[in-house]
């Protein structure tokens, strides 16, 4: 993906919903970052919100700086603000995603070409 690249519905300075941290992005239905979205994906991929725990009791303030410090409350805090748990796919569908998106553009490479003759 291109690194950087900030999608033209974002304001300029859009804060991720989770943590504040500069937002990339509508991530699994919510405006996130990076950070966010990558560790609600791994979370479910892997399922490891069940081995979540809080050292205090389950209301930490999650921040850009505090969000690696207690997954359990980055974990509530993303779905508190309505990230999609169905929406991480599996291996097996991302590999299908991947592939269609594949000859999508295959696809409109050839329409290109075909155009310009």
């Amino acid at each position: 993906s291109m690194s950087g690249y900030i999608p033209s519905y974002l304001d300029k300075d859009e804060q991720c919903v989770v943590c504040g941290d500069k937002a990339t992005g509508y991530h699994y239905r919510c405006i996130t970052c990076e950070g966010c979205k990558g560790f609600f994906r791994r979370t479910i991929q892997k399922n490891l919100h069940p081995t979540y725990s809080c050292k205090y009791d389950g209301c930490c303030v999650i921040d850009k700086i505090t969000r690696n410090q207690c997954q359990l409350c980055r974990f509530k805090k993303c779905i508190s603000v309505g990230m999609a748990m169905d929406l991480v796919l599996d291996d097996s569908k991302r590999v299908a995603k991947r592939k269609l998106i594949e000859e999508n553009r295959e696809r409109r490479r050839k329409e290109e070409m075909i155009k310009s003759l």
